[in-house]
């Protein structure tokens, strides 16, 4: 008898709690839009992402994509916010939203100059970086170095490198390399 009060008392207490409480309409993306991917393709940006439009609005899934964007080491920072212009009816059992990620691309293409002095020995060159080539995260990298004249032979060093990361929108990646 004890035992069916404390269960009749405890279901009370859950109704009275949960009575006061409201059902939140789920809310769907209508869109997704990017600001500030001058070089970056939207395509890529697309697939890097975890959801699309008409998924439901989950935050941390929108914060598990911002990290994603962010792991490319292509942008310096990326936000989101809601659109302002989405009309919302009271009536109406789920909404939806206007999504907007904003970005703040990286500079792409660095040229370094080398020199480098090591006992009796000079290297002087140039580095070439260019990342997120073409706008899909493609990478290139040159270097030409002249080290200088060793028993009357011109040394010199070129290297070049050229990386395509998910061929086709795999999880496959191509590189190729020249030394």
């Amino acid at each position: 008898m004890v035992r069916i009060k404390k269960i009749l008392l405890i279901t009370l207490s859950l109704l009275a709690i949960t009575a006061g409480t409201e059902v939140y309409a789920l809310t769907t993306i209508r869109s997704i839009s990017f600001e500030g991917n001058d070089v970056t393709d939207e395509v890529f940006l697309r697939r890097t992402i975890y959801f699309s439009e008409g998924s439901v609005f989950d935050e941390v899934c929108l914060e598990e994509s911002l990290q994603a964007l962010m792991d490319t080491s292509l942008f310096k920072s990326v936000d989101y916010y809601i659109s302002s212009d989405v009309q919302e009816d009271e009536f109406a059992d789920d909404s939806e939203v206007d999504l907007v990620i904003k970005l703040r691309e990286k500079h792409y293409l660095l040229v370094l100059p080398r020199f480098r002095v090591r006992d009796n020995e000079t290297h002087i060159g140039i580095q070439l970086r260019w990342d997120n080539l073409f706008g899909y995260n493609h990478r290139l990298r040159y270097l030409a170095e002249d080290r200088g004249t060793t028993a009357n032979i011109d040394e010199t060093r070129t290297e070049f490198e050229y990386g395509y990361p998910n061929v086709n929108g795999s999880s496959y990646s191509l590189e190729f390399f020249s030394v």
